[in-house]
């Protein structure tokens, strides 16, 4: 399907999670991209709304190396994003564009 501007990517490491959080604010494909922890969402608790998609999200579980990248070109894919992580950040274990 055709994205939606942001996707969630599981990073293989803490470290490399780390460093994909340090590319929030930076530009990608002439955009600039929001790089935040994943959460859950748990049924019934309003601890942090992801702005990108209005739902109520649990805190981040222990352990946790998925990142939301938000604000991403429409154009981006799933190749060109992970190309991107796996050069600033390290090895990736999933990515998937939403």
């Amino acid at each position: 399907g055709k994205s939606r501007g942001f996707a969630y990517v599981e990073l293989d490491s803490p470290a490399t999670f780390k460093k994909a959080l340090g590319l929030d604010g930076t530009k990608f494909m002439d955009r600039w991209v929001s790089a935040e922890p994943a959460f859950e969402k748990e049924e019934g608790k309003r601890i942090k709304t992801n702005m990108y998609l209005q739902r109520q999200l649990s805190r981040k579980p222990k352990g946790c190396k998925t990142v939301f990248v938000g604000n991403l070109a429409f154009e981006v894919t799933e190749a060109k994003l992970r190309a991107l992580l796996e050069e600033k950040c390290g090895a990736v274990r999933e990515c998937r564009i939403a």
